[in-house]
């Protein structure tokens, strides 16, 4: 029976940090500075499990590669009986490994949590 190359790579440690510094050079290249705004939550509601008083203490400046985006043209936002609908969505994409230098270990995160912010200077625009 032949051996298969493709199918035993999990011992190439060398070529997998190889792709990870690719990955990592190429958002760098292609991608856009943003500021991700990392969420404290001082008065968690026992009832509720959220903060209704969150807080945006830090901004650290990284790059991320925009996968796509929906909303920016078309219908807009609407009025509607309860508000505002706003439908602007953005898809960004990070290296692992670059968000655990510059979030990850000073904030003890291992991914991007929900209810952070990301401001993003070229619409003035901030995602959630």
């Amino acid at each position: 029976m032949a051996t298969n190359f493709f199918f035993n790579n999990q011992n190439f440690t060398s070529e997998q940090r190889l792709l990870n510094d690719l990955t990592v050079e190429m958002i760098k290249i292609h991608g856009v500075d943003v500021i991700y705004l990392p969420r404290t939550t001082p008065n968690i509601d026992k009832l509720f499990l959220e903060d209704p008083t969150s807080e945006f203490l830090d901004s650290i400046h990284i790059e991320m590669y925009i996968k796509d985006y929906n909303g920016w043209r078309g219908e807009g936002d609407m009025m509607s009986k309860f508000g505002i609908t706003m439908a602007d969505q953005i898809t960004f994409c990070l290296s692992r490994t670059r968000f655990q230098e510059d979030i990850g270990s000073p904030y003890d995160m291992v991914r991007p949590r929900e209810g952070d912010l990301i401001y993003f200077s070229i619409p003035n625009a901030i995602f959630e």
